[in-house]
């Protein structure tokens, strides 16, 4: 059995209640070490990449963002990521509300709360490629807590994984993975 954090890396709160954990795992990809072994590069396995990018992540501190805690490598290269989670999220509130009006002081906040943790993401040079209200959480006090935003930046752009990451839209008749906004820092 894995040992994920210590108590030491878990914040804990004295004035509210400490947020729960999640965690997802996927496989990494073959293909972009044994590409950099065939250019003749030194080949640096694409969890072992993962790995030493998801050490920047764990550094970023937001009141508007879940933490991420921990990352294991376990057999067969699947990554276990471990991060801060909540049980509510933007997607089911508007579920929930939807027969009821959401105040616009409400609205504006959370729209402040949102934008102010994407400004940061993007002052640490990465993007969440996959917003949705889904992932965006709310905590106890209500206040917007932003998760996955750290998938598309650990896996290199995607280049680490066999499956895609990004937003779903048809393209002319074609179904594709696209990305709506891309910085001009983010190779393509």
């Amino acid at each position: 059995m894995a040992l994920f954090a210590n108590a030491s890396d878990l914040k804990i709160y004295h004035d509210r209640p400490t947020p729960k954990l999640a965690s997802c795992n996927f496989v990494a990809s073959a293909r972009s070490s044994e590409a950099l072994a065939q250019s003749g590069h030194l080949a640096v396995s694409a969890p072992s990449q993962i790995m030493g990018r998801f050490q920047l992540l764990k550094t970023l501190r937001h009141e508007n963002l879940c933490e991420y805690v921990e990352i294991h490598r376990g057999k067969h290269d699947r990554l276990f990521i471990v991060n801060e989670y909540h049980d509510n999220s933007l997607h089911k509130v508007r579920s929930e509300k939807a027969e009821t009006s959401v105040s616009i002081d409400l609205l504006q906040r959370y729209a402040f709360e949102i934008f102010s943790a994407l400004t940061y993401l993007e002052q640490n040079n990465i993007i969440h490629a996959a917003l949705s209200p889904h992932n965006v959480l709310l905590d106890e006090r209500n206040r917007i807590k932003l998760s996955g935003y750290g998938l598309y930046y650990m896996t290199g752009c995607a280049v680490d994984v066999d499956f895609p990451i990004g937003y779903v839209r048809e393209n002319y008749g074609v179904r594709g993975w696209k990305l709506e906004w891309v910085p001009s820092w983010v190779p393509l």
